[in-house]
């Protein structure tokens, strides 16, 4: 598994990590079926779904806004816009859908404190692993490193425009 892992793109790590993250959470949740309450279990899998295709809106959007396409200012703008009201469509539907199960309609289908939780582990996948990656850029610095003078020289007249 760890060969696996270490195959894998940074965005590969991620999703990786996410997929780890909900399959866990949802073993955990599984007594809730037992106990008569699916909502929390099945919440759970939607917020952590729905957080997984976001996280790939992202990525893939990312993509094409620095690909050949993101050159024509316009059709980069489209893009953009495209994707953030995707992501926002698939977040609130999925509140929407949750609030309505467990308020309005009143039945354990869904959870939409659940649903709630699984957007959340994405922030702490990012951070987590951008600091991880900080760290390993400090002990191992890359030949891809811009040296950046420091304010001692600059005040002395040097010119560093050739450094940066």
């Amino acid at each position: 598994m760890a060969k696996f892992y270490a195959k894998l793109s940074e965005t590969g790590k991620n999703v990786f990590i996410l997929v780890a993250i909900t399959v866990i959470v949802f073993v955990l949740l599984s007594p809730f079926f037992l106990l008569g309450n699916v909502g929390i279990p099945l919440g759970w899998l939607l917020g952590s779904a729905t957080e997984i295709v976001c996280y790939l809106t992202i990525v893939f959007g990312a993509g094409l806004l620095t690909s050949s396409v993101g050159k024509k200012s316009s059709v980069a703008a489209g893009l953009a816009v495209l994707f953030n009201s995707l992501r926002l469509v698939f977040y609130a539907g999925g509140l929407v859908l949750g609030g309505l199960c467990t308020y309005k309609w009143q039945n354990n289908l869904l959870n939409v404190w659940t649903v709630f939780a699984g957007y959340l582990p994405l922030l702490f996948v990012l951070a987590i692993t951008a600091l991880v990656k900080a760290q390993k850029e400090k002990k191992h610095p890359s030949s891809e490193s811009i040296a950046i003078p420091s304010a001692e020289k600059a005040e002395e007249g040097e010119d560093h425009a050739g450094k940066i």
